[in-house]
């Protein structure tokens, strides 16, 4: 994404406005006990308010205006998001949707990590971790 729309230097980048579908879709969300961002219908986001909110805390839901902003759909962002996985390295990553939060989004450590992935412990690698809505992976930089 910031491939296609980088962020100036010192600035938030352009608006992202809230729709209804994405209002709704933080309150669906909400009631799934995902971790979200509360964003309400008509609110602009800067590009760098939005990154910002997938991070701290996961704000799931800002996945989708952020997503339709970038590439017109969230369908043609998740084509965006696989079409890049296997450049980037991630071979074994394929994304249902933009959030991550389907379950039907996976990858393997051996995808994101080659080498140097390593499982929580009393975690199997690649298995949800309680609390947490995506999947988790401790990986450790070789020296």
């Amino acid at each position: 994404m910031l491939g296609d729309h980088p962020l100036p230097s010192g600035g938030s980048g352009p608006a992202i406005t809230v729709t209804a579908a994405d209002a709704a879709a933080f309150a669906g969300d909400q009631r799934q006990g995902q971790s979200v961002v509360k964003v309400v219908r008509g609110e602009k986001l800067t590009e760098l308010r939005a990154l910002q909110a997938m991070l701290i805390p996961l704000g799931s839901n800002i996945t989708f205006p952020l997503a339709r902003w970038d590439a017109g759909s969230q369908a043609a962002s998740g084509a965006k998001m696989n079409a890049a996985a296997g450049p980037a390295g991630l071979r074994s990553t394929r994304y249902a949707e933009v959030s991550g939060a389907d379950p039907a989004t996976a990858s393997t450590t051996a995808g994101p990590c080659p080498g140097r992935a390593e499982q929580l412990p009393g975690q199997v690698a690649g298995a949800p971790v309680p609390g947490h809505t995506g999947y988790m992976f401790a990986a450790r930089a070789q020296g």
